[in-house]
């Protein structure tokens, strides 16, 4: 796996998808946490099919991480291709909000964002804790 900041055209995305969210939601981010369980919501039961929207909402919901456990924005690369992800500040552990929330959204799942945001920082933390990590 191969952790790297992101591109200035990657840090545009990540920047118009949050833009997206919030003419979704018609206010400026920072978002609340229920305003992104607002967004989510509704994607998830009217527009699941929506990449753009999807995409959206799982950038808005790694900002929710982001405000909690300061985790920053990277691009991360495999066997399995690349995506837009979060990483510890201080170790190569890493969280995926958008395809995180894409299945869920799919599926049509009925989700707590505020516990998935809280369940997630406590497994990277707990990786970082037992040393389950290679250096950035």
């Amino acid at each position: 796996m191969k952790i790297s900041g992101l591109t200035v055209e990657q840090a545009r995305a990540v920047d118009e998808a949050i833009a997206l969210a919030a003419d979704y939601l018609a206010t400026d981010p920072p978002f609340s946490p229920a305003e992104v369980q607002r967004l989510y919501d509704a994607v998830a039961s009217d527009h699941p099919d929506l990449v753009e929207a999807q995409i959206a909402v799982g950038m808005a919901f790694g900002e929710m991480i982001i405000s909690k456990a300061g985790y920053e924005w990277v691009r991360v690369s495999d066997e399995y291709g690349e995506e837009t992800a979060l990483c510890h500040r201080a170790a190569a552990v890493t969280c995926f909000p958008i395809s995180m929330l894409q299945k869920r959204i799919s599926r049509r799942e009925e989700v707590d964002l505020v516990e998935l945001r809280d369940a997630t920082i406590a497994v990277v933390e707990d990786a970082v804790t037992n040393g389950n990590w290679q250096p950035r």
